[in-house]
């Protein structure tokens, strides 16, 4: 993780493979198929991840 610290401890992006990556999950191909995470790091949380949900928490049960 880039500027990762105790101070930076919010995720402020991603990226999968040299591009933006917007998902908080991984579905099991991307796992297969490997590649590299990279997340820069952040001292306030600006909303990264908040509207990802993984697929398993789609349905009504949740509300997503």
């Amino acid at each position: 993780a880039k500027d990762v610290s105790p101070e930076n401890k919010y995720v402020a992006s991603a990226e999968w493979n040299g591009r933006p990556f917007e998902k908080t999950w991984f579905n099991h191909e991307d796992i297969m198929a490997g590649g590299r995470l990279v997340l820069t790091m952040s001292a306030t949380p600006n909303g990264w991840g908040s509207k990802s949900f993984p697929p398993s928490a789609s349905d009504s049960k949740n509300g997503h």
